[in-house]
């Protein structure tokens, strides 16, 4: 079935990304999850066309953590852009979507 969609040239392949770990509290992150994650995120983009990962953070902590997958993205064609924000609705402007996505726990 994917086979069939990206041959049709109105399919938009674009992998858009919205991270908002804003009323997370604690971040517990080994270096082998996000090894984990990237992998994922590696696997899911392929094939497709341009890939944003916005992560909206409300702490220094977060900050941090999104700046390394930032820093660790920009290392790597296949991985997507990745950009961090403090304001949901700046995030979702810049993916070039609604700000209506379902919020999940």
């Amino acid at each position: 079935m994917y086979e069939n969609l990206s041959n049709d040239p109105g399919y938009n392949g674009d992998l858009l990304i919205l991270t908002d770990l804003s009323e997370v509290e604690v971040l517990d992150v080994s270096l082998a999850g996000i090894k984990l994650l990237f992998d994922q995120v590696r696997d899911a983009r392929s094939g497709r066309g341009q890939s944003k990962s916005a992560v909206v953070v409300s702490d220094r902590g977060q900050a941090l953590f999104a700046r390394m997958t930032a820093a660790q993205a920009d290392q790597s064609e296949e991985l997507p852009t990745v950009r961090i924000f403090a304001v949901r609705s700046e995030a979702t402007a810049w993916l070039g979507i609604a700000d209506r996505v379902a919020r999940t726990a």
